[in-house]
Protein backbone atom coordinates (compact mmCIF):
# COMPACT_ATOMS: atom_id res chain seq x y z
CA UNK A 1 0.00 0.00 0.00
CA UNK A 2 0.82 3.61 -0.45
CA UNK A 3 1.88 5.08 2.48
CA UNK A 4 3.30 8.83 3.71
CA UNK A 5 6.76 8.35 5.67
CA UNK A 6 7.93 12.13 7.17
CA UNK A 7 11.13 12.49 7.55
CA UNK A 8 11.49 13.03 11.07
CA UNK A 9 13.18 16.16 12.69
CA UNK A 10 13.81 17.91 9.73
CA UNK A 11 10.14 17.82 8.43
CA UNK A 12 9.06 18.96 12.08
CA UNK A 13 11.54 21.19 12.43
CA UNK A 14 10.29 23.09 9.09
CA UNK A 15 7.27 23.47 10.61
CA UNK A 16 7.85 24.67 14.22
CA UNK A 17 7.57 21.46 15.42
CA UNK A 18 10.79 21.12 16.18
CA UNK A 19 13.37 23.00 18.85
CA UNK A 20 12.53 26.51 18.68
CA UNK A 21 13.40 29.50 20.89
CA UNK A 22 11.69 31.14 23.59
CA UNK A 23 10.48 28.74 26.40
CA UNK A 24 12.44 27.88 29.32
CA UNK A 25 13.39 24.54 28.24
CA UNK A 26 14.55 25.74 24.73
CA UNK A 27 11.52 23.59 23.22
CA UNK A 28 8.54 23.68 21.82
CA UNK A 29 6.27 22.01 20.01
CA UNK A 30 3.21 22.42 17.19
CA UNK A 31 1.02 19.62 17.17
CA UNK A 32 -1.47 19.12 13.17
CA UNK A 33 -3.97 17.45 14.80
CA UNK A 34 -5.64 15.08 12.21
CA UNK A 35 -8.72 17.47 12.17
CA UNK A 36 -6.31 20.32 10.62
CA UNK A 37 -6.81 22.33 13.99
CA UNK A 38 -3.56 23.37 14.89
CA UNK A 39 -2.69 23.18 18.68
CA UNK A 40 -0.10 24.99 20.53
CA UNK A 41 1.52 24.67 23.97
CA UNK A 42 3.89 27.01 26.04
CA UNK A 43 4.68 23.83 28.46
CA UNK A 44 8.07 22.94 28.95
CA UNK A 45 7.43 19.20 27.84
CA UNK A 46 5.03 19.04 25.02
CA UNK A 47 2.38 16.81 24.02
CA UNK A 48 4.99 14.14 21.88
CA UNK A 49 7.23 13.73 24.72
CA UNK A 50 7.57 10.22 26.28
CA UNK A 51 5.78 11.64 29.56
CA UNK A 52 2.85 13.48 27.63
CA UNK A 53 2.17 11.17 24.62
CA UNK A 54 -1.77 11.72 23.53
CA UNK A 55 -3.74 8.58 22.42
CA UNK A 56 -4.72 9.86 19.52
CA UNK A 57 -3.16 11.99 16.97
CA UNK A 58 -0.18 10.27 16.86
CA UNK A 59 1.91 9.92 13.43
CA UNK A 60 2.59 6.23 13.27
CA UNK A 61 1.17 3.82 11.11
CA UNK A 62 -1.68 2.92 13.60
CA UNK A 63 -3.99 5.71 12.04
CA UNK A 64 -3.61 4.18 8.18
CA UNK A 65 -2.85 5.76 5.34
CA UNK A 66 -5.22 8.21 5.00
CA UNK A 67 -4.51 9.79 8.29
CA UNK A 68 -1.36 10.29 6.98
CA UNK A 69 -2.04 11.87 3.82
CA UNK A 70 -4.34 14.28 5.59
CA UNK A 71 -1.84 15.06 8.40
CA UNK A 72 0.56 16.01 5.97
CA UNK A 73 -1.02 18.85 4.30
CA UNK A 74 0.39 20.92 7.04
CA UNK A 75 4.09 20.03 5.82
CA UNK A 76 5.83 21.27 3.16
CA UNK A 77 5.71 18.95 0.50
CA UNK A 78 9.71 18.50 -0.24
CA UNK A 79 9.69 17.41 3.71
CA UNK A 80 7.72 14.28 2.23
CA UNK A 81 8.57 11.09 0.61
CA UNK A 82 6.08 8.39 -0.12
CA UNK A 83 7.33 4.73 -0.19
CA UNK A 84 5.58 1.55 -0.83
CA UNK A 85 4.85 -0.38 2.69
CA UNK A 86 4.43 -4.13 2.13
CA UNK A 87 4.87 -4.70 6.03
CA UNK A 88 6.84 -3.32 9.22
CA UNK A 89 9.05 -5.50 11.35
CA UNK A 90 9.35 -3.47 14.82
CA UNK A 91 12.92 -2.58 15.09
CA UNK A 92 14.35 -4.45 11.64
CA UNK A 93 12.94 -2.37 9.25
CA UNK A 94 10.58 -3.12 6.10
CA UNK A 95 9.10 -6.39 5.63
CA UNK A 96 9.06 -7.78 1.87
CA UNK A 97 6.48 -9.87 0.80
CA UNK A 98 6.86 -12.57 -2.17
CA UNK A 99 4.42 -15.06 -3.85
CA UNK A 100 6.58 -17.42 -5.82
CA UNK A 101 3.59 -19.68 -7.90
CA UNK A 102 1.82 -19.64 -4.80
CA UNK A 103 3.60 -19.80 -1.86
CA UNK A 104 4.86 -16.85 0.23
CA UNK A 105 7.76 -15.89 1.54
CA UNK A 106 8.56 -12.95 3.60
CA UNK A 107 12.17 -11.47 4.50
CA UNK A 108 13.35 -8.51 4.74
CA UNK A 109 14.38 -4.58 2.96
CA UNK A 110 17.85 -4.54 4.37
CA UNK A 111 18.09 -8.54 3.30
CA UNK A 112 17.77 -8.11 -0.48
CA UNK A 113 19.76 -4.88 -0.26
CA UNK A 114 22.80 -6.69 0.08
CA UNK A 115 22.96 -7.51 -3.60
CA UNK A 116 21.25 -4.33 -4.77
CA UNK A 117 22.27 -5.25 -8.45
CA UNK A 118 20.19 -8.58 -8.51
CA UNK A 119 16.36 -8.25 -9.32
CA UNK A 120 15.16 -8.40 -5.96
CA UNK A 121 18.21 -6.00 -4.20
CA UNK A 122 16.85 -3.39 -7.01
CA UNK A 123 13.31 -1.67 -6.34
CA UNK A 124 13.74 -0.81 -9.89
CA UNK A 125 13.97 -4.07 -10.92
CA UNK A 126 11.14 -5.24 -8.89
CA UNK A 127 8.70 -2.95 -9.06
CA UNK A 128 6.92 -4.31 -12.17
CA UNK A 129 6.31 -7.63 -10.93
CA UNK A 130 4.32 -5.81 -7.77
CA UNK A 131 1.11 -6.52 -6.78
CA UNK A 132 -1.09 -3.86 -5.88
CA UNK A 133 -3.78 -5.44 -4.92
CA UNK A 134 -2.36 -8.23 -2.77
CA UNK A 135 0.43 -6.16 -1.65
CA UNK A 136 3.13 -8.70 -2.64
CA UNK A 137 5.49 -9.71 -5.39
CA UNK A 138 4.23 -12.29 -7.80
CA UNK A 139 6.74 -14.38 -9.60
CA UNK A 140 5.43 -17.26 -11.74
CA UNK A 141 9.19 -19.61 -11.06
CA UNK A 142 9.94 -22.44 -9.40
CA UNK A 143 8.77 -22.66 -5.89
CA UNK A 144 11.68 -25.25 -5.00
CA UNK A 145 14.35 -23.09 -6.13
CA UNK A 146 13.37 -20.13 -5.16
CA UNK A 147 14.34 -21.38 -1.16
CA UNK A 148 17.76 -21.57 -2.53
CA UNK A 149 17.58 -18.31 -4.08
CA UNK A 150 16.51 -16.81 -0.72
CA UNK A 151 18.66 -18.18 1.34
CA UNK A 152 21.90 -16.78 -1.08
CA UNK A 153 20.43 -13.16 0.28
CA UNK A 154 20.26 -14.13 3.56
CA UNK A 155 23.62 -15.81 3.89
CA UNK A 156 25.28 -13.20 2.12
CA UNK A 157 26.15 -15.21 -1.08
CA UNK A 158 25.87 -18.72 -0.15
CA UNK A 159 24.10 -20.77 -3.47
CA UNK A 160 22.77 -24.61 -2.63
CA UNK A 161 21.42 -26.43 -5.67
CA UNK A 162 18.41 -28.40 -3.90
CA UNK A 163 18.66 -32.04 -4.95
CA UNK A 164 15.06 -32.41 -6.69
CA UNK A 165 16.04 -29.51 -8.99
CA UNK A 166 18.25 -30.55 -12.18
CA UNK A 167 21.14 -28.06 -13.22
CA UNK A 168 19.40 -26.60 -16.17
CA UNK A 169 16.08 -25.76 -13.89
CA UNK A 170 18.64 -23.99 -11.13
CA UNK A 171 20.95 -22.34 -13.77
CA UNK A 172 17.97 -20.27 -15.10
CA UNK A 173 16.69 -19.50 -11.81
CA UNK A 174 19.98 -17.51 -11.23
CA UNK A 175 19.90 -15.84 -14.41
CA UNK A 176 16.20 -14.88 -14.16
CA UNK A 177 16.34 -13.14 -10.68
CA UNK A 178 20.30 -11.75 -12.09
CA UNK A 179 22.51 -12.73 -8.88
CA UNK A 180 25.19 -11.98 -11.09
CA UNK A 181 27.40 -13.65 -14.15
CA UNK A 182 30.22 -14.51 -11.19
CA UNK A 183 27.66 -15.95 -9.69
CA UNK A 184 26.58 -18.16 -12.70
CA UNK A 185 29.83 -19.24 -13.71
CA UNK A 186 30.90 -20.23 -10.19
CA UNK A 187 27.85 -22.29 -9.94
CA UNK A 188 28.85 -24.03 -13.60
CA UNK A 189 32.12 -24.86 -12.11
CA UNK A 190 31.18 -26.09 -8.74
CA UNK A 191 28.53 -28.11 -10.06
CA UNK A 192 29.17 -29.26 -14.06
CA UNK A 193 33.14 -28.76 -13.50
CA UNK A 194 33.45 -27.81 -17.11
CA UNK A 195 36.15 -24.86 -18.53
CA UNK A 196 35.00 -22.21 -20.47
CA UNK A 197 34.65 -22.98 -24.20
CA UNK A 198 36.62 -19.91 -25.29
CA UNK A 199 39.79 -19.97 -23.46
CA UNK A 200 42.80 -16.77 -23.57
CA UNK A 201 43.64 -16.11 -27.18
CA UNK A 202 47.25 -15.46 -28.09
CA UNK A 203 48.64 -11.86 -28.03
CA UNK A 204 50.80 -12.20 -31.28
CA UNK A 205 48.13 -11.79 -34.41
CA UNK A 206 49.57 -14.84 -36.16
CA UNK A 207 49.48 -17.16 -33.66
CA UNK A 208 45.88 -15.79 -32.45
CA UNK A 209 44.81 -16.46 -35.97
CA UNK A 210 46.66 -19.91 -36.69
CA UNK A 211 44.96 -20.85 -33.10
CA UNK A 212 41.12 -19.79 -33.84
CA UNK A 213 41.78 -21.72 -37.62
CA UNK A 214 42.73 -24.73 -35.69
CA UNK A 215 40.70 -24.60 -32.72
CA UNK A 216 37.37 -22.43 -33.43
CA UNK A 217 36.33 -23.70 -35.73
CA UNK A 218 32.55 -21.27 -35.86
CA UNK A 219 35.32 -18.08 -36.10
CA UNK A 220 35.10 -17.84 -40.04
CA UNK A 221 34.60 -19.53 -42.83
CA UNK A 222 38.32 -20.70 -44.06
CA UNK A 223 38.34 -22.34 -40.33
CA UNK A 224 35.25 -24.26 -41.11
CA UNK A 225 36.66 -25.43 -43.88
CA UNK A 226 39.91 -26.76 -41.82
CA UNK A 227 37.24 -28.76 -39.44
CA UNK A 228 35.74 -30.66 -42.27
CA UNK A 229 39.63 -31.43 -43.69
CA UNK A 230 40.67 -32.68 -40.40
CA UNK A 231 37.65 -34.81 -40.09
CA UNK A 232 37.67 -36.00 -43.46
CA UNK A 233 41.58 -37.29 -43.08
CA UNK A 234 40.17 -38.76 -39.69
CA UNK A 235 37.32 -40.75 -41.29
CA UNK A 236 39.87 -41.93 -43.41
CA UNK A 237 42.72 -42.99 -41.46
CA UNK A 238 39.88 -45.06 -39.47
CA UNK A 239 38.76 -46.85 -42.73
CA UNK A 240 42.67 -47.85 -43.56
CA UNK A 241 42.83 -49.42 -39.55
CA UNK A 242 39.65 -51.35 -40.68
CA UNK A 243 40.15 -52.06 -44.13
CA UNK A 244 43.96 -53.37 -43.86
CA UNK A 245 42.94 -56.20 -41.72
CA UNK A 246 40.79 -58.01 -44.33
CA UNK A 247 42.73 -61.41 -45.62
CA UNK A 248 44.32 -59.91 -49.14
CA UNK A 249 45.62 -56.65 -47.10
CA UNK A 250 46.95 -58.21 -44.35
CA UNK A 251 49.79 -59.48 -45.45
CA UNK A 252 50.80 -56.75 -47.28
CA UNK A 253 50.29 -54.35 -45.15
CA UNK A 254 54.13 -54.22 -43.76
CA UNK A 255 54.73 -53.28 -47.42
CA UNK A 256 55.65 -49.77 -47.63
CA UNK A 257 54.63 -49.08 -51.66
CA UNK A 258 51.08 -50.23 -51.69
CA UNK A 259 48.52 -47.19 -51.56
CA UNK A 260 47.24 -47.92 -48.18
CA UNK A 261 50.13 -47.57 -46.40
CA UNK A 262 50.86 -44.19 -48.64
CA UNK A 263 47.53 -42.81 -47.10
CA UNK A 264 48.73 -43.75 -43.91
CA UNK A 265 51.51 -41.82 -44.37
CA UNK A 266 49.11 -38.99 -45.23
CA UNK A 267 47.11 -38.84 -42.54
CA UNK A 268 50.08 -38.97 -39.95
CA UNK A 269 51.62 -36.51 -41.68
CA UNK A 270 48.55 -33.86 -41.23
CA UNK A 271 48.36 -35.71 -37.96
CA UNK A 272 51.52 -34.41 -37.18
CA UNK A 273 51.06 -30.87 -38.76
CA UNK A 274 48.16 -30.18 -36.81
CA UNK A 275 49.34 -31.23 -33.68
CA UNK A 276 52.45 -29.13 -33.90
CA UNK A 277 50.90 -26.07 -35.47
CA UNK A 278 48.54 -25.81 -32.23
CA UNK A 279 50.79 -26.58 -30.18
CA UNK A 280 53.10 -23.58 -31.51
CA UNK A 281 50.11 -21.24 -31.42
CA UNK A 282 48.77 -22.51 -28.10
CA UNK A 283 48.33 -19.09 -25.18
CA UNK A 284 49.10 -22.11 -22.73
CA UNK A 285 51.29 -24.71 -23.54
CA UNK A 286 51.32 -26.07 -20.87
CA UNK A 287 47.95 -26.81 -20.07
CA UNK A 288 47.63 -27.56 -23.64
CA UNK A 289 49.81 -30.20 -23.41
CA UNK A 290 48.25 -31.63 -20.45
CA UNK A 291 44.69 -31.27 -22.18
CA UNK A 292 42.65 -35.20 -22.69
CA UNK A 293 41.99 -34.37 -26.38
CA UNK A 294 45.70 -33.45 -27.03
CA UNK A 295 46.91 -36.27 -25.05
CA UNK A 296 44.67 -38.46 -27.39
CA UNK A 297 45.88 -36.93 -30.17
CA UNK A 298 49.88 -37.44 -29.57
CA UNK A 299 49.11 -40.63 -28.51
CA UNK A 300 47.50 -41.27 -32.03
CA UNK A 301 50.30 -39.84 -33.90
CA UNK A 302 53.39 -41.63 -31.82
CA UNK A 303 52.74 -45.45 -32.94
CA UNK A 304 53.47 -44.28 -36.78
CA UNK A 305 57.03 -43.03 -35.74
CA UNK A 306 57.84 -45.84 -32.67
CA UNK A 307 57.01 -48.27 -35.70
CA UNK A 308 58.93 -46.40 -38.37
CA UNK A 309 61.65 -46.49 -36.00
CA UNK A 310 61.93 -49.74 -34.90
CA UNK A 311 61.77 -50.94 -38.65
CA UNK A 312 64.44 -49.04 -39.84
CA UNK A 313 67.51 -50.41 -41.33
CA UNK A 314 69.66 -52.42 -38.41
CA UNK A 315 66.86 -54.58 -37.28
CA UNK A 316 66.93 -58.18 -38.72
CA UNK A 317 64.20 -60.41 -39.29
CA UNK A 318 64.87 -62.45 -35.90
CA UNK A 319 64.51 -59.29 -33.82
CA UNK A 320 60.94 -58.04 -35.73
CA UNK A 321 59.65 -61.25 -35.18
CA UNK A 322 59.87 -60.23 -31.56
CA UNK A 323 57.90 -57.30 -31.76
CA UNK A 324 55.00 -58.77 -33.28
CA UNK A 325 52.69 -58.40 -29.98
CA UNK A 326 53.89 -55.21 -29.58
CA UNK A 327 53.52 -54.07 -32.94
CA UNK A 328 49.74 -54.98 -32.34
CA UNK A 329 49.67 -52.89 -29.66
CA UNK A 330 50.57 -49.69 -31.44
CA UNK A 331 48.10 -51.13 -34.26
CA UNK A 332 45.43 -50.85 -31.80
CA UNK A 333 46.32 -47.54 -30.27
CA UNK A 334 45.46 -46.21 -33.47
CA UNK A 335 41.50 -46.90 -32.64
CA UNK A 336 41.91 -44.06 -30.30
CA UNK A 337 41.90 -41.52 -33.37
CA UNK A 338 38.13 -41.80 -33.43
CA UNK A 339 38.38 -39.85 -30.19
CA UNK A 340 39.51 -36.94 -32.40
CA UNK A 341 36.48 -36.60 -34.42
CA UNK A 342 35.12 -34.50 -30.77
CA UNK A 343 37.30 -32.17 -31.32
CA UNK A 344 34.87 -31.08 -34.52
CA UNK A 345 31.80 -32.98 -33.38
CA UNK A 346 30.20 -31.13 -30.32
CA UNK A 347 28.21 -34.38 -30.15
CA UNK A 348 30.91 -36.03 -28.69
CA UNK A 349 31.99 -33.29 -26.80
CA UNK A 350 28.70 -32.97 -24.89
CA UNK A 351 28.67 -36.96 -24.53
CA UNK A 352 32.10 -36.77 -23.02
CA UNK A 353 30.89 -33.60 -20.48
CA UNK A 354 27.50 -35.89 -19.42
CA UNK A 355 29.80 -38.67 -18.63
CA UNK A 356 32.13 -36.82 -16.06
CA UNK A 357 29.29 -35.16 -14.68
CA UNK A 358 27.74 -38.76 -14.17
CA UNK A 359 30.98 -40.06 -12.95
CA UNK A 360 29.66 -40.97 -9.14
CA UNK A 361 26.13 -42.04 -10.72
CA UNK A 362 28.82 -44.48 -13.01
CA UNK A 363 29.87 -46.03 -10.07
CA UNK A 364 26.89 -46.01 -8.12
CA UNK A 365 25.20 -48.66 -11.23
CA UNK A 366 29.08 -50.13 -11.01
CA UNK A 367 28.49 -50.78 -7.85
CA UNK A 368 24.72 -52.17 -7.87
CA UNK A 369 25.36 -54.18 -10.40
CA UNK A 370 29.10 -56.27 -9.45
CA UNK A 371 26.77 -56.70 -6.08
CA UNK A 372 24.41 -58.54 -8.08
CA UNK A 373 26.38 -60.08 -9.89
CA UNK A 374 28.26 -61.72 -6.57
CA UNK A 375 24.94 -62.49 -5.24
CA UNK A 376 23.52 -64.22 -8.46
CA UNK A 377 26.48 -65.65 -9.33
CA UNK A 378 26.68 -67.37 -5.73
CA UNK A 379 23.22 -68.35 -5.71
CA UNK A 380 23.01 -70.23 -9.51
CA UNK A 381 26.30 -72.17 -8.68
CA UNK A 382 24.82 -73.78 -5.72
CA UNK A 383 21.15 -74.84 -7.15
CA UNK A 384 22.55 -75.43 -10.62
CA UNK A 385 25.97 -76.90 -10.33
CA UNK A 386 25.64 -79.41 -12.83
CA UNK A 387 25.09 -76.27 -15.52
CA UNK A 388 28.07 -74.23 -13.92
CA UNK A 389 31.53 -75.70 -12.44
CA UNK A 390 32.11 -72.84 -10.91
CA UNK A 391 31.20 -69.01 -9.08
CA UNK A 392 33.37 -66.93 -11.14
CA UNK A 393 32.54 -69.26 -14.20
CA UNK A 394 28.60 -68.05 -13.69
CA UNK A 395 29.75 -64.28 -13.42
CA UNK A 396 29.54 -64.11 -17.22
CA UNK A 397 25.71 -65.41 -16.90
CA UNK A 398 24.90 -63.10 -14.58
CA UNK A 399 26.01 -59.96 -15.94
CA UNK A 400 24.24 -61.27 -19.92
CA UNK A 401 21.11 -61.68 -17.14
CA UNK A 402 21.01 -58.56 -15.59
CA UNK A 403 21.76 -56.18 -18.71
CA UNK A 404 18.71 -58.24 -20.33
CA UNK A 405 21.96 -59.35 -23.36
CA UNK A 406 21.19 -63.22 -22.62
CA UNK A 407 23.48 -65.15 -25.27
CA UNK A 408 21.97 -68.58 -23.56
CA UNK A 409 25.48 -70.28 -23.71
CA UNK A 410 24.39 -71.08 -20.08
CA UNK A 411 20.87 -71.46 -19.00
CA UNK A 412 19.69 -72.84 -15.75
CA UNK A 413 17.41 -75.87 -16.16
CA UNK A 414 16.10 -76.80 -13.16
CA UNK A 415 12.73 -74.82 -11.43
CA UNK A 416 14.77 -72.96 -8.63
CA UNK A 417 17.69 -71.97 -11.26
CA UNK A 418 15.13 -70.61 -13.90
CA UNK A 419 13.12 -68.63 -10.60
CA UNK A 420 16.48 -67.11 -9.28
CA UNK A 421 17.57 -66.40 -13.33
CA UNK A 422 14.11 -64.03 -13.48
CA UNK A 423 15.00 -62.45 -9.88
CA UNK A 424 18.32 -61.96 -11.58
CA UNK A 425 16.71 -60.18 -15.07
CA UNK A 426 14.34 -58.07 -12.95
CA UNK A 427 17.08 -56.91 -10.15
CA UNK A 428 19.25 -56.12 -13.61
CA UNK A 429 16.38 -53.97 -15.15
CA UNK A 430 16.23 -52.18 -11.99
CA UNK A 431 19.81 -51.81 -11.31
CA UNK A 432 20.37 -49.92 -14.70
CA UNK A 433 17.06 -47.97 -14.32
CA UNK A 434 17.46 -46.04 -11.49
CA UNK A 435 20.35 -43.39 -12.33
CA UNK A 436 19.36 -43.25 -15.95
CA UNK A 437 16.93 -40.36 -15.07
CA UNK A 438 20.30 -38.45 -13.37
CA UNK A 439 22.62 -39.27 -16.35
CA UNK A 440 19.70 -38.03 -19.16
CA UNK A 441 19.47 -34.67 -17.08
CA UNK A 442 23.65 -34.23 -17.36
CA UNK A 443 22.79 -34.72 -20.92
CA UNK A 444 20.18 -32.15 -21.46
CA UNK A 445 21.70 -29.56 -19.58
CA UNK A 446 25.26 -29.58 -21.79
CA UNK A 447 23.15 -30.28 -24.72
CA UNK A 448 21.12 -27.02 -23.93
CA UNK A 449 24.18 -25.05 -22.73
CA UNK A 450 25.82 -25.82 -25.80
CA UNK A 451 23.46 -24.42 -27.85
CA UNK A 452 23.42 -21.14 -25.91
CA UNK A 453 26.44 -20.91 -25.98
CA UNK A 454 26.90 -21.46 -29.93
CA UNK A 455 23.86 -18.91 -30.27
CA UNK A 456 26.17 -16.56 -28.25
CA UNK A 457 29.16 -16.84 -30.32
CA UNK A 458 27.21 -16.63 -33.60
CA UNK A 459 25.79 -13.57 -31.95
CA UNK A 460 29.20 -11.81 -30.64
CA UNK A 461 30.80 -12.70 -34.43
CA UNK A 462 27.88 -11.12 -35.96
CA UNK A 463 28.09 -8.04 -33.84
CA UNK A 464 31.94 -7.56 -34.49
CA UNK A 465 31.84 -8.34 -38.27
CA UNK A 466 28.60 -5.57 -38.58
CA UNK A 467 31.11 -3.59 -36.49
CA UNK A 468 34.05 -3.41 -39.18
CA UNK A 469 31.93 -3.16 -41.85
CA UNK A 470 30.41 -0.27 -39.93
CA UNK A 471 33.49 1.39 -39.44
CA UNK A 472 34.88 0.62 -42.83
CA UNK A 473 31.79 2.63 -44.13
CA UNK A 474 32.33 6.01 -42.13
CA UNK A 475 35.88 5.71 -42.76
Amino acid sequence: MEAVLISGAQGLGSEGLGPGEGSETGRRFRLHSIDGIARSTGATRGLYSPEVRPPRGRFNTDLGTGAFEQAAKYLSPEKITIYPLLGSSKGRGVRVRINVSGMIFETLESTLSRFPDSLLGSPKKREKYYDSKNKEFFFDRNRVAFDSILYFYQSRGKLLRPSEIDRKTFCDEIQFFELGEDVVERFKAREINIEPEVGPLPENPFQRKVWEVMELSHSSLFAQIVAIWSVFVILLSIVIFCIETLPRFRYSRNDKNTPLNGLEIFCVAWFTFEYVARLLAAPQKLKFVRGILNIIDLVAILPYFIILGISAPGHGKESNASYVAFFRILRLVRVFRIFKLSRHYRGLKILGMTLRASLRELLLLSFFLLMGVIIFSSVVYYVESANFGSIPEAFWWSVVTMTTVGYGDKTPSTAWGKAIGSLCAVAGVLTLALPVPVIVSNFSYFYNLDKERRYSFEQEVKSTASGKHTSASTA
